[in-house]
């Protein structure tokens, strides 16, 4: 199926889809065994980490996704303050107890990372791409590119910069593929995965072939 340009933003009705969505999507990602290997954690904190991802998107930027909810993206905005690390930590107080101990450290140790790592690529007003997915049943068509459309072409006119980061390998490319480039790339400790900062310039790609799906 061609994907449709109907892009919507997330209606209260479909806050549980998208959830679903978010953790299947999320399912076989590689920062996962990394932090913990027993699949009920991992299951508990996709949910959780589910939860949390619409209701900042819905707090601080914009929750997009199609009418049938193929896949989400939720962005935060420039000119708004985004999450902190001290906040997630501070909406992930009984995490501990669904997770476990050392999944819940490896998990926080993991976001001031890439806290960090955001605030050394870009300090100023920009756009940042917290969770980009699309449903498994639905990848291959086109879904990922048709979600990112709208910001980036809102960015480009407004000439601002995108931020994004990721721990998936297959993912890279994709990005690089709408203009993002790597800013930063390392090493999530010995065995562990690798985890790259993608920044994107205003107007850096000049389009896309017809035939470009993800």
């Amino acid at each position: 199926m061609d994907p449709s340009p109907n892009i919507i933003t997330l209606q209260p009705q479909q806050r549980d889809r998208a959830r679903e969505v978010i953790v299947r999507a999320f399912r076989n990602d590689p920062l996962l065994p990394h932090l913990t290997r027993d699949v009920r954690f991992q299951t508990r904190l996709l949910h959780w980490f589910s939860r949390l991802g619409i209701k900042y998107g819905e707090g601080y930027g914009q929750v997009y996704t199609t009418p049938e909810v193929a896949g989400v993206a939720i962005w935060f905005v420039p000119g708004r303050p985004s999450p902190a690390a001290a906040s997630i930590l501070g909406d992930a107080v009984w995490l501990p107890l669904q997770v476990g101990c050392r999944c819940f450290w490896r998990f926080f140790r993991f976001v001031g990372l890439a806290d960090r790592v955001h605030r050394g690529i870009i300090s100023g007003d920009h756009w940042h791409l917290f969770i980009l997915v699309v449903d498994p049943e639905h990848q291959g068509q086109g879904w990922g590119s048709e979600l990112l459309r709208p910001v980036l072409a809102q960015a480009d006119d407004l000439g601002q910069a995108c931020y994004l980061e990721t721990t998936n390998p297959r993912a890279v490319p994709f990005y690089q593929k709408h203009g993002f480039n790597i800013a930063h790339h390392s090493v999530l400790g010995p065995g562990g995965p690798d985890f790259w900062g993608l920044l994107r310039n205003p107007a850096a790609i000049p389009g896309e072939t017809a035939g470009d799906k993800e």
